[in-house]
């Protein structure tokens, strides 16, 4: 029984990380770049969950860069970056820093995250829904 629920997990995983990194690659591929190579691909995440820890490491397979992370509850660091409330978010800002585009990093409820994005602000051209 134990061993079914872990390959089940890891298949799950799986599944997980393709859709995400299909999804990051097509951002990247897509991204409005003027024909150069040197545009930086700057992204921030909404959510730091597990989603947005497979997210993390599906981006060493692209060339877009994390500036930031963004949680409503979870405030300890992901992966070294300092985790910004959404008050943090100014338009294409956060804290400061630049973003070109916000990667939602969640499966939850979708109605409630529509609700939560759509009062940052942010550009909906901007806004990358999994």
């Amino acid at each position: 029984m134990t061993r079914a629920y872990f390959n089940s997990s890891v298949q799950f995983y799986r599944q997980t990380r393709h859709r995400i990194q299909q999804r990051l690659s097509g951002l990247s591929a897509r991204w409005p770049d003027g024909g150069k190579a040197s545009v930086l691909k700057r992204i921030i995440f909404y959510g730091a969950g597990e989603v947005a820890e497979i997210g993390y490491v599906c981006l060493v397979e692209t060339d877009l860069q994390l500036v930031g992370v963004v949680d409503p509850l979870r405030t300890k660091p992901f992966f070294g970056l300092s985790i910004r409330p959404p008050s943090d978010i100014d338009g294409r800002n956060l804290a400061g820093q630049a973003f070109d585009r916000m990667v939602v990093m969640s499966f939850g409820n979708p109605d409630a995250l529509v609700s939560e994005i759509s009062a940052l602000r942010v550009p909906a051209e901007c806004v990358v829904w999994l």
